[in-house]
């Protein structure tokens, strides 16, 4: 989440500009990196690979590159894409989570 935060801080400073390498990817990696962790806690603990957290991690480490040539506020919406399609899917599917659950 904090490093969520500084890309944001760094992207909402230069809207229309490109981000530097470093904001780019605390931006969109911060993203990735927390689906990945919620990918590592579901599978210690109840040994299920959360299959959609996990294209959601690739998509936003997908928006790194995306960030560093196209403008900021474009790199922000696409993560905002990103998780509101995480999100729907995960409210249209209702996986279930713990002993019994498919995903």
């Amino acid at each position: 989440m904090v490093f969520f935060a500084l890309g944001v801080h760094e992207a909402v400073a230069a809207p229309g500009e490109p981000l530097p390498l470093l904001p780019a990817l605390a931006l969109a990696g911060g993203v990735a990196v927390f689906y990945v962790g919620d990918v590592a806690y579901r599978w210690r603990d109840h040994h299920q690979l959360a299959t959609g957290r996990l294209m959601a991690a690739l998509g936003a480490a997908s928006l790194i590159l995306v960030a560093v040539v196209a403008p900021a506020l474009a790199a922000l919406a696409g993560l905002t894409f990103v998780c509101l399609l995480h999100t729907s899917w995960e409210l249209w599917h209702h996986p279930a989570i713990g002993p019994g659950g498919d995903s």
